[in-house]
């Protein structure tokens, strides 16, 4: 009697024991500021956002116009995002792919995020090497837009881009230098020409200089670049831009027609954004996303852009993600036809 009695007693202090624990545990995640819903997406209360510092990572080495970009924006964002802490991170290699897997794969929570140009983010994965795809991505904002295009040596006999297709479909073959097959200039080029009807060689060069020297030696006929690296031989006299191969125009070559304006199809994007891993809580994209417009409004920010060739061009996380959708889709056929994937 007295062994069932205590059995009795030791039932009846376990069954207490797991009602107060799972009643704590209740509280306990009641009262957490993150939680996970059944369809994926992170629950963050982004009134207590950000509580710590937020880790930015910049696919490229340091130096570059990108991560310039994203330590203007870091130095700016915590006048704007309730004084938060915003800590660049470089974390190169793979074109891109490095840095942009860290992010993917990283906790939705809002304080891992990315800065990149669209190739790393919505091109790179097509060549099924990446652990990650545009699926895994949760566009946030884009914050500028690098057009590529189509230059030339100053004294070359065309000055239109009725007289530079007149030439190319003369001349029967012609090299363009590119940095990269793949890339979104190369792609850019590529999309214009076939619009076009006209064909020329790719030659593959490591950057814009290189890319421009070939040009300027005759090595080249023309070249694809961006407009960052063309303006400086722009303004010393060596090169002419011909065609801006997107819909953005900078002031500083407003002059110049676009792909847009002339009635053909610009889909390969040159959009630099904002993004995280998929499953971020909404409010806390908008939050973020509040913050990066507020920032790019701001007369100082704007201005040390303007020092480094940069002009905003914000775009909320639905007009971003579409972008970063279409370039994908865009890619993906250009590159089936030209046989890199």
């Amino acid at each position: 009697m007295k062994m069932k009695k205590f059995l009795a007693m030791t039932l009846s202090c376990l069954l207490a024991t797991a009602t107060l624990l799972s009643g704590c545990t209740k509280t306990d995640l009641g009262s957490a500021s993150t939680t996970t819903s059944g369809s994926g997406v992170q629950s963050t209360d982004s009134t207590d956002y950000p509580s710590k510092p937020i880790t930015l990572v910049v696919p490229f080495s340091a130096g570059g116009t990108t991560d310039l970009v994203a330590r203007i924006l870091a130095d700016s964002m915590p006048k704007y995002l309730d004084g938060a802490t915003v800590v660049v991170t470089n974390i190169t290699g793979g074109a891109g792919t490095i840095g942009c897997t860290e992010v993917a794969s990283a906790d939705p929570d809002g304080y891992t995020l990315g800065f990149s140009a669209v190739a790393a983010v919505a091109i790179q994965p097509l060549f099924g090497e990446t652990s990650y795809t545009l699926d895994d991505v949760q566009p946030i904002c884009n914050v500028y837009t690098m057009p590529q295009c189509i230059v030339a040596p100053a004294d070359a006999p065309y000055d239109t881009v009725d007289e530079f297709i007149d030439y190319l479909k003369e001349q029967g073959s012609v090299n363009y230098a590119i940095a990269g097959r793949g890339t979104v200039q190369h792609l850019a080029c590529v999309e214009w020409m076939k619009a076009a009807g006209v064909e020329a060689t790719d030659l593959n060069y490591a950057g814009g200089p290189e890319q421009a020297t070939a040009i300027l030696s005759g090595e080249c006929a023309f070249g694809a670049l961006q407009a960052s690296d063309a303006i400086r031989y722009v303004e010393a006299g060596q090169l002419k831009i011909i065609l801006n191969l997107s819909d953005f125009v900078p002031s500083w070559i407003s002059d110049v027609p676009t792909t847009v304006s002339l009635g053909y199809n610009s889909s390969i994007g040159s959009v630099v954004g904002l993004w995280g891993p998929a499953g971020m809580d909404p409010q806390l994209v908008d939050k973020i996303s509040a913050a990066v417009e507020a920032c790019l409004g701001d007369e100082d920010v704007k201005q040390q852009l303007a020092n480094i060739g940069v002009e905003p061009e914000f775009l909320n996380a639905e007009s971003y993600g579409k972008k970063l959708s279409d370039t994908s889709t865009a890619a993906e056929k250009l590159m089936k036809d030209i046989g890199l994937i």
